[in-house]
């Protein structure tokens, strides 16, 4: 018996960390044409590539804040806006290296953005 338990414990030693759950890699997406962005900020980071980028950063200036959204694909495709709507703004200040991000642009106005922060974006 405390052979078994022996060989159990190097056997599991062994084996290490097993991580399990859903995962979800979403590489940045510009449709210039419909004028949105959508992909995650990690798989973006971690492309094969040197391209890619998407994030939201937020500005302070006398006037108040300003909240700037920006992607570029693969093929170089690049979208940008901004806006000073209070409620986008609160909605950026939950983006996270591991969040999904999507948002649309009318010209340079910012009029759509969603944030989700979930295991399945989380990196590994």
């Amino acid at each position: 018996m405390r052979r078994m338990l022996l060989m159990a414990s190097v056997v599991l030693g062994v084996a290490g960390t097993v991580w399990a759950g859903k995962i979800t890699r979403v590489e940045t997406h510009v449709d210039l044409t419909a004028g949105n962005a959508y992909g995650s900020i990690y798989d973006a980071r971690h492309s094969a590539d040197s391209v890619q980028y998407i994030g939201c950063a937020l500005y302070f200036f006398a006037g108040g804040t300003r909240l700037a959204c920006q992607a570029q694909d693969v093929n170089a495709n690049s979208l940008s806006c901004m806006s000073d709507d209070p409620e986008m703004v609160k909605i950026a200040q939950s983006v996270s290296a591991d969040s999904y991000v999507s948002f649309k642009c009318a010209g340079k106005s910012l009029t759509y953005l969603y944030v989700a922060s979930s295991s399945t974006f989380m990196a590994d």
